[in-house]
């Protein structure tokens, strides 16, 4: 059909290489992008050497042996069980309030959940995930992974691993989406939904004309000789191609529409600074700022649409070069450090640093 379009043009051979390049173009980033977010380990020794570079900078004495991995665990356990308890007595309906002599009891009451007594019966008054309670820039404990749990992180129960900026586990790809493989996602879904948007361009023309007085006439031509004859218009499809052409529209369409919806969230979450982990949490902090007439800024975004486009993409310039095929590392730690990008492989900013906690 483009063959035919093209025929009187001077620049029909340029003008078929550029589709032809273009669909290369693009199917190449859409199978680079899907490959590198399937294999990309979330643990190894790159991921201990950004949790070691943020330890550094945000002043975290990092445990380096079984016996400071269980002060730091029993120091964390004793903190998150009275923080847990006080935020109870807070509440209208607590029981009683616990103070620092019940923190033997911390084993039982630090799990996912806290529950209190009131008379005879044990009721679930909140639950309270350890992570909720905690600072943004405060480090936490994993109990699955017996590790360190740095700011952002989660551990997927899935792929049982501790994941730097988890946002979810994709089945389509086999591995859970994090700091590490997020810019690959983020990537494969945007030219998942160019390569669609293209697709919907070149077949609607043919797609529009199926049914039209031209194609019926044609169709009646193509019977009555047996053969197929010239096209009676460059885009009109012969009776075989009118299925193909209705299912790459159709398809195009369905695709295409569902990763806009997807892609534009991961989009809008990269340029605000946020995991859809966050992005939840947020929005439960920010209900429970307002009942409060107070407001809640997401912690972890830098101010501007721009840096926080870096911080997942790397400061190229200009920002769509940050979209072109490449298996680099992160440049950026997976949270700001004192209010700014942190690359991770810079000096140490600062000796100190203020967690944040609550």
């Amino acid at each position: 059909m483009m063959e035919q379009k093209y025929e009187l043009s001077p620049f029909k051979n340029l003008l078929l290489a550029l589709h032809t390049a273009f669909v290369i173009f693009v199917d190449g980033n859409i199978l680079f992008n899907y490959y590198w977010c399937v294999v990309t380990k979330h643990n190894g020794p790159k991921y201990d050497q950004v949790v070691r570079v943020l330890a550094q900078r945000t002043g975290l004495l990092y445990p380096e042996t079984p016996a400071q991995m269980q002060q730091y665990r029993q120091d964390y356990e004793d903190r998150i069980f009275l923080r847990m308890h006080r935020r109870m007595a807070r509440s209208e309906t607590a029981g009683r309030v616990v103070d620092g002599s019940n923190v033997v009891q911390r084993h039982a009451t630090t799990a996912s959940s806290v529950k209190v007594e009131t008379g005879n019966t044990q009721q679930k008054k909140e639950s309270l995930r350890a992570w909720m309670i905690m600072g943004p820039f405060e480090w936490g404990y994993c109990r699955e992974t017996n590790q360190p749990k740095p700011p952002r992180s989660h551990f997927d129960h899935v792929s049982r691993k501790l994941v730097l900026n988890l946002d979810h586990y994709c089945p389509w790809m086999f591995n859970a989406i994090g700091y590490f493989n997020y810019r690959f996602f983020v990537t494969f879904l945007i030219f998942i939904f160019v390569g669609m948007l293209y697709g919907v361009l070149i077949s609607l023309e043919p797609f529009l004309l199926i049914g039209s007085e031209e194609y019926k006439k044609q169709y009646k031509m193509e019977k009555r000789l047996g053969m197929k004859p010239k096209r009676l218009s460059p885009m009109l499809p012969f009776r075989d191609e009118k299925m193909l052409v209705t299912l790459c529209f159709m398809l195009c369409a369905a695709v295409g529409a569902a990763v806009l919806l997807l892609g534009g969230f991961h989009v809008y979450l990269t340029l605000t600074g946020q995991t859809t982990i966050e992005f939840h949490a947020n929005l439960s902090h920010r209900r429970r700022a307002k009942s409060i007439n107070k407001k809640w800024s997401n912690p972890y975004s830098l101010g501007s649409l721009h840096a926080n486009w870096d911080q997942v993409f790397g400061k190229r310039r200009p920002w769509i070069c940050g979209l072109l095929p490449s298996a680099r590392d992160p440049e950026y730690l997976p949270m700001p450090v004192l209010g700014r990008l942190s690359r991770v492989d810079e000096e140490s900013l600062c000796a100190s640093f203020d967690g944040g906690g609550v």
